[in-house]
Formats: structure tokens, C-alpha cells, sequence
């Protein structure tokens, strides 16, 4: 850089093949010339390793002493059980080796183990005390001390609080708080057993008695000695912790405080254990030998195993070069060469009695149908429909031409009418190598399927529009090599989703227009008859059957407004090439964007569309499936609400759904008329109400031009709720061609009612008499409170009329009684209602769907 100014220091790494990532691959071809040879080196290599890591831990010698319960025993020496110690000498038989012994002074707490050397140890000898049942590798445990303090730094009440050494980080005294030191579990915990060394007691010839010379120093790695530095607490700022206040009474460091830096012990037990039986080394001697005989060790009692259910023993061991005792690797090395060398066998046996051909994909896991055991259940479930689950909207429910709509002939047909259309389309507009000939062989077989051919080309192909093309050119040769000429693969599964969709909308709207007139010929009849209206489901004023049928029909008129707008907005997706630039038609039209816009619009006509969408990616946008299905989830939602009316009236007994003579509402009680059809509409709707998510994620979820994660749920979705919608249109209007009224019901609960609604013309005719309104109101509350009363507390009916005829104040009205009690009068405007509606409303919006109205049929449940 100018001025002498150095360029700064690149993070960029240096382009090498490593750092760069530009490492080839290893990809080994794994053969039976390359895997056998492996499985019997691996098995000749490990097995030899196994027997010499065994051997050299064999030559380890060790003895193993309890002295859990000394304390409970005398001050003799006495045998132990042979549960309580393990010898394992290399040459010498262990059972010719004496027991070992122990006595307790419970004056000294010094528990002394008497035991045999039957042999000189070479040096190294070490002896490390031994732990069952305590586990180090508890996560608290093992975060509970606290690094900064352990490396000298007077760490303060605020600082620990809270900390990892929770909960052994502060003692509190009354009102004064000091730190403990060393803080945390681990510390407090700590083995505090003094053992002693080792003392021979009966030295053979010239060999002199004495105590066999074992260090504590360099017990601790190096690495753990380098976390503890003097500490700058003063003595009285600190609390030993609980534990250690044996050796410090009061856990006062009165006479300064311990030198962590050098307590080895303490660095050795810090280092924590990660298994629940563990060893650790108290002291050693790695230049003598340990001559044989008779040596006792001394232990003072101090730590106490029994509160955590654990034993703790002494160790005396020697090394080899593998470390310690440790059969358990050797063994391993040889069991995995073994197991490879027996495999390498049975591998190679079945290789040369029946060997594989190599390349051969059938044996490719996607290639394979099913397991050998699961052959004969694909055999029975081919024979055997049963024995397969099936959808119920297609097995139980749903319409025949509903069905035949989204079965595989319509789709796979509609693939073949569309690259008819793309290679007619290709051929106009001047294409060469497209013949007369190859398009009629397409025409020819349309529908002409070998659905065999298909499937085993698509488990070879993984690609199910490439098992199509294939099949179709097997039944037109001369149309093969032109066949999806241009195209992607959502030319076909998009475009043909388009027409079934379309067509699946066409159905809908013809049974949904002959569901309203229907309905509306039923509210037409029912006009005038009064019937109790609902509020909150309580008892409201007078409405008529009717005019709450209208109710209905007028949801059903805005579902019929949204379906047919829905439809009609179904554009085609068109010729638009793998990401929606048409570039391989220009491509095949050698750059004429006229000519690909010409293939474009015709393909488009061919196909039965007006229009198709000016721009894609590579598939169409998956929010044209959320404007499809929106109305469809919208009438669930209206068709529920009209099935949970007539459940309520049927409950009421004024209205029921259609029952057949042979018809079982219940298993157990013969007397019900369950509303099994309004029942089964509910159910069916919210399935087809929670529908719309699925096409809602799948658009939120479409990444750039496109991502195949839409196709497996559009399979599903887009189908089940055109099917959903028919089942339900088709009960719907089998429960609307059957209704039942029961007018006698509703003119018992229009009495039961009506008395109340009638107070105020009561009220009224009194008035236009002479009387007195507020008297007359009085009057009637009184009365009418009576009246509640033998209905609610008495259960029975309402006498509310009966107790205006026997009062003499209301004897000016009693010949008007009838006539202001007529259900017509508090019906207001409902038949005209009806009339106006149906008249200037449904008429009008039933016109287009005259013929389809014309032609309908019973609609028949097989179920």
C-alpha cells in the first residue's frame, strides 16, 4: 500500500485442495474380490492383538482388599471372606495364597489389613483405594467447583452465589456469610481415608523388616496440577467445607489455610470418575522391588461409604505396557477378529454356492417390490381388495362419476390427449418429423393403457411421466421419438390436474344447484307454516319453516356464486417449457417467439381453455389450488351449519332427514331415529374445512420456480375434497328431497310458548278497551308468573290463557282471546319473504343450471 503501510492479514484460507474442500472423494466399489479379502485381515490382524493385549494384562499382578466393614470387627486380626478380596498373581495359584486379615482399633479408627505377597513385584507398584456406588459422573457433581478459586483468585459471596458450586458456596453463621474453601460438591467429597504404607512383617534371611517406601508426589497429572495456585483468601474470610470439618473444627482455617497447590490427593479426586466403580491412585514406588511376604497396611477410618450403599478397598497392582489390569480389551480385539473371520467365511461360502452378478439393479432396494416374507400378503391383497385398506370416500361414499374423475384412467388418458394436442399443435405450425401416421397411432390408443407396462418402468425409471412416455410409444412406434417433444414433465401433471380439477368443479356445480332448488321447492311449501323460532337455542319470537329454510338456501346461493367463479377463473398452465421461459420450444422453433406464442394458445384451445396463465415457473402458481378449494372449504362450513339445524329440529321431533323402512338407528335401543345423514354431513365437512391448510402451506411453501415437496400432498388434498364435496352434496340432497315436518310438534311447543309472546297484544287490546296500561301490566305479570311456575316447578303446561279467561279484569278481551293468539299474526313478512326471495334471488341464479336441474336423478346412498 502507499506510504509504507503494510496490507492487513487476509482471513481468507489459502487455496489449497484441503482447505478449499477440493479433496476427491473416496468411493470405494464394494465387490466380494475387495470385501472378503477385508473381513479376513481385519479377523487375521485384531485376533493376534487381542491375544497379546490379554497376554501382557495377564502378567499384571494385583491384589484386591475390602475394608468397608473393619470397623464392625475386634482388635485381632481375622480372616476375610473370599467375597471381600481378589488376587490375581501371574504363575502363582491364587487359591494357595492365605487369606487376607483385619482389626479395628476403634481407639485410633485404624482399620489394619494384614496380607500376603507371594511374590517380588517389580517396580512400578502402585496402590490406589478403590469406590463402588458413587457417582462422579452425576452433571451436577462434576460442575460443582469452582475453576477461578481453585487457581487463587478470592472469589467473593456475589461471585460464587448462584454459581456452579451451588449448593456448597456460601456458609452462612447467623448473620455473617464467608465463602466455602474449596467450594462445590466435589471438594467436600473428597476421599479423606489415610492409608499408610505398606509394612513387611516378616522378612525371610538376611531381608530386614520395614516399611516398603511408597510416595504421594506425582500421583496427579501434570495437567490437573496446573489449575491450583496459592490462594488469596486470608484465613478468616473462608469455611472449610461441612466435610472436612473433622480436620478443621468449626471449619476454621485457624492455622492458616490448606495448600491446595500441593494436596495431590485433592487433584487426584477432582478429576472425576465416569463410571460408578472406580480406582484412583493414592501412592506409589517406581524403582523398588516389593519383596514377598507378609505386609500390613494401616487405614484411618474417616470416610463413609455406607450413606451412599458403596464399599471402598484397597489396590495393589503392578503395570504392563497397556497400563493396569484390563482383560477387557484384549478380549474385544479378539472377538471382533473372530466375528469378522467367521463372517468372511459364511460370506464367502454363500459367494462361490450362489454367487451375485454384479451391476444387476434388481437387486437395488427401490427395484424390489417387497421382502420374500411379504410376498404372499401382496399375492392376497392383488386377489383380494379386502385385504388392503381402501379410502371410504371412494369405496363407501363418493359419486361413480366423482370416482371415475380422479381414477387413473382419467389421468393417465388426459396425459395422452395432451401430447396429442402439444404434437397436432407441433405439426400446424410446421415441425418437422411429426407424420400423419404418428399422430393417428396416438389418437388410436389414448385410452389404451397397459397400466403393467407403466409400473414396471416406473420402479425402473423412478419417474412416473418417463413410464408413461415409454408406454405410450410401445403402442405407437411411430410416434415414439416425438412423443413429449419439448416438454417438462408438468406440461402433463399440471395441465392434466387443470382438466380434473375443471371437470371435478362441473359436477360439484350442477349438484349443488339441484341441492338449492331442491331446498328452495321445500321452503316454497313451508312458507307459511309458523314454527318457534331460536335465539342462543332458547324459545324467540315466530318465524316460518320456510323462511328459515331460505336461510339455507341463501349460503348454498353464495357457495354456488364462489364455486362457479372459482371455475370459471381456471386458467391453463400451457407449452411453457422446465422453469417457464418456453426456451426449448424456441429451441425446436429455431428462435420464432411468434410460433411458440402461436403452440402456446392453440395447445391451449385444444385443451378446452379460453386462456392460459401469462406467466409460470415450472409448474402453475399453487395458488390457483388455494382458489379452488376456498369455496369448497367454504361450503363445508355452510353445509355443517344446515346438518347441525335439522340435528337440533330432529331433536325437537318437528323435523327429521328421510328413514328408511328397514332402516336401524341403534343397535341396543330399537326406538331411535338417529340422523345418521346430517351426521355423516358434519363429519365429512370439517374434514373438507381443514383441506384448505393443506393447499395453503403447500403455496406458502413453493421455493423459486419450484419444489417438488407440493406433489405428494396435492395428490391427497385437491382430490379428497372435490370427493368430500360430492358426498356430501349427494346426502345433502337425499336428506333435502326427504325431509319430514312434523306440524303437530310445532304447534304443542308454539302453545307452550305463544302465551308469553302474546302479553303485550294482550296488553294493547286491554288499553284500546278503556283500561289502564300499567294496571294491565300488572295484571299480567302476576298471572304470568303463575303460569311460570306450574311450567317450571310443577312440569305442567303453560295456563297462562286459562288464568286471563278466570280473571274478571280481563272480561272486555275475553272474545279476542283466539284471534290475538292466531300464530299467523306473529309471523310478520316471513311467506312474503319467501316469495321475494325466491323469486328475485334463486330463480334468477338457477337459471343458468336449468338442464342440469332437469336431469337429476334420486340421489341414492349406498351406505
Amino acid at each position: 500500500m502507499a506510504g509504507g503501510a503494510t496490507e492487513g492479514k487476509s482471513k481468507r484460507p489459502s487455496n489449497t485442495a484441503f482447505k478449499q474442500q477440493r479433496l476427491r472423494a473416496w468411493q470405494p466399489l464394494l465387490t466380494p474380490k475387495s470385501v472378503l479379502p477385508t473381513f479376513f485381515v481385519i479377523g487375521i490382524i485384531f485376533a493376534p492383538i487381542g491375544g497379546w493385549l490379554l497376554w501382557a494384562s495377564q502378567r499384571v499382578n494385583e491384589v484386591r482388599i475390602d475394608y468397608t466393614d473393619c470397623d464392625k470387627l475386634g482388635g485381632t486380626l481375622q480372616d476375610l471372606g473370599s467375597d471381600l478380596f481378589e488376587y490375581h498373581m501371574h504363575g502363582v495359584d491364587s487359591a494357595s495364597i492365605a487369606r487376607p486379615q483385619e482389626s479395628y482399633d476403634s481407639d485410633s479408627h485404624t482399620c489394619t489389613i494384614s496380607f500376603v505377597i507371594p511374590k517380588d513385584l517389580d517396580p512400578g507398584v502402585f496402590l490406589y483405594y478403590r469406590l463402588t456406588n458413587f457417582y462422579q459422573n452425576h452433571r451436577r457433581y462434576t460442575r460443582s467447583f469452582d475453576a477461578d478459586q481453585l487457581k487463587g483468585k478470592a472469589r467473593s459471596i456475589k461471585d460464587l452465589q448462584g454459581g456452579d458450586c451451588s449448593p456448597l458456596e456460601v456458609h452462612s453463621d447467623g448473620g455473617t456469610k464467608r465463602p466455602y474453601f474449596p467450594c462445590g460438591l466435589i471438594a467436600n467429597s473428597v476421599f479423606n481415608d489415610t492409608i499408610q504404607q505398606p509394612v513387611l512383617t516378616n522378612p525371610s534371611g538376611n531381608q530386614a523388616s520395614g516399611t516398603f517406601a511408597m510416595t504421594e508426589k506425582g500421583i496427579s497429572w501434570e495437567s490437573d496440577a496446573k489449575r491450583f495456585n496459592p490462594s488469596g483468601y486470608k484465613p478468616g474470610d473462608v469455611v472449610a467445607p461441612p466435610n472436612w470439618w473433622a480436620k478443621y473444627p468449626n471449619g476454621s482455617y485457624a492455622d492458616g489455610l490448606p495448600a491446595l497447590e500441593n494436596d495431590e490427593h485433592l487433584m487426584v479426586w477432582m478429576r472425576t470418575a465416569g463410571l460408578p466403580t472406580f480406582r484412583k491412585l493414592y501412592m506409589k514406588n517406581t524403582d523398588d522391588v516389593m519383596k514377598s511376604g507378609i505386609y500390613q497396611v494401616k487405614v484411618e477410618m474417616n470416610y463413609d461409604t455406607r450413606s451412599f450403599g458403596g464399599t471402598k478397598s484397597i489396590v495393589l497392582s503392578t503395570t504392563s505396557f497397556i497400563g493396569g489390569r484390563n482383560p477387557a480389551l484384549g478380549i474385544a480385539f479378539i472377538v471382533v477378529g473372530g466375528l469378522c473371520v467367521l463372517l468372511g467365511c459364511i460370506f464367502a461360502i454363500r459367494h462361490l454356492y450362489r454367487p451375485r452378478r454384479l451391476g444387476d439393479h434388481t437387486y437395488l432396494s427401490w427395484n424390489q417390490q417387497v421382502a420374500a416374507g411379504l410376498a404372499d400378503a401382496v399375492l392376497t391383497m392383488a386377489a383380494d381388495p379386502n385385504a388392503q385398506y381402501q379410502s371410504p370416500l371412494t369405496s363407501r361414499y363418493a359419486s361413480a362419476e366423482m370416482a371415475a374423475n380422479f381414477s387413473n384412467n382419467k389421468r393417465f388418458g388426459t396425459w395422452r390427449r395432451l401430447w396429442y394436442n402439444l404434437a397436432l399443435a407441433e405439426r400446424q405450425l410446421g415441425l418437422d418429423g411429426i407424420s400423419e401416421e404418428a399422430l393417428e397411432e396416438m389418437k388410436g390408443n389414448l385410452d389404451n393403457i397397459d397400466y403393467k407396462v407403466a409400473a414396471e418402468e416406473e420402479r425402473r425409471r423412478r419417474h412416473d411421466v418417463m413410464a408413461h412416455v415409454h408406454t405410450f410409444g410401445l403402442v405407437a412406434p411411430k410416434a415414439a421419438a416425438i412423443i413429449h417433444l419439448g416438454a417438462t414433465s408438468c406440461f402433463v401433471t399440471d395441465n392434466a390436474d387443470l382438466i380434473i380439477f375443471r371437470d371435478a368443479m362441473d359436477l360439484l356445480i350442477g349438484k349443488l344447484a339441484v341441492v338449492i332448488d331442491s331446498l328452495s321447492r321445500f321452503a316454497m311449501e313451508y312458507k307459511s307454516l309458523p314454527t318457534l323460532g331460536f335465539t342462543h337455542f332458547q324459545p324467540a319470537q315466530l318465524t316460518t319453516v320456510g323462511k328459515r329454510a331460505t336461510l339455507w338456501v341463501q349460503e348454498l346461493l353464495w357457495d354456488l356464486r364462489n364455486m362457479q367463479r372459482a371455475r370459471d377463473d381456471l386458467g391453463f398452465r400451457g407449452v411453457k417449457g422446465t422453469t417457464g421461459t418456453q426456451a426449448s420450444f424456441l429451441a425446436l422453433f429455431n428462435g420464432d417467439h411468434d410460433k411458440v406464442e402461436e403452440l402456446d394458445a392453440l395447445v391451449t384451445r385444444l385443451s378446452g381453455f379460453k386462456d392460459c396463465y401469462p406467466v409460470c415457473g415450472q409448474t402453475y402458481s399453487r395458488k390457483v389450488d388455494v382458489d379452488f378449494l376456498a369455496p369448497l372449504a367454504s361450503f363445508g362450513a355452510t353445509a355443517h351449519r344446515i346438518a347441525t339445524d335439522i340435528r337440533l329440529l330432529a331433536n325437537l321431533k318437528e323435523i327429521e332427514e328421510p328413514f328408511e323402512k328397514d332402516q336401524i338407528g341403534s343397535s341396543a335401543m330399537a326406538y331411535k331415529r338417529n340422523p345418521m345423514r346430517c351426521e355423516r354431513i358434519c363429519s365429512l365437512s370439517r374434514h373438507l374445512m381443514v383441506l384448505i391448510g393443506d393447499v395453503l402451506q403447500t403455496a406458502s411453501v413453493q421455493w423459486l420456480e419450484r419444489t417438488l415437496d407440493d406433489s405428494a400432498n396435492r395428490r391427497i388434498s385437491v382430490p379428497e375434497a372435490c370427493l368430500t364435496a360430492d358426498i356430501v352434496l349427494t346426502t345433502m340432497q337425499n336428506v333435502v328431497e326427504g325431509l319430514v315436518v312434523y306440524p303437530q310438534v310445532i304447534a304443542r311447543r308454539i302453545r307452550g310458548e305463544l302465551p308469553f309472546m302474546a302479553t303485550e297484544n294482550v296488553i294493547m287490546a286491554m288499553v284500546k278497551r278503556g283500561g289502564d296500561r300499567q294496571e294491565c301490566h300488572e295484571q299480567i305479570r302476576v298471572l304470568s308468573h303463575q303460569a311460570a311456575d306450574v311450567v317450571k316447578m310443577q312440569g305442567g303446561d303453560n295456563d297462562l290463557i286459562q288464568r286471563i279467561r278466570g280473571c274478571d279484569y280481563f272480561s272486555p278481551i275475553w272474545d279476542d282471546l283466539d284471534a290475538l293468539l292466531d300464530p299467523a299474526t306473529f309471523i310478520g313478512r316471513a311467506p312474503q319473504q319467501v316469495d321475494r326471495f325466491l323469486e328475485q334471488h334463486v330463480a334468477p341464479a338457477l337459471a343458468p343450471y336449468a338442464d342440469a336441474i332437469a336431469a337429476k336423478k334420486p340421489a341414492e346412498l349406498s351406505v
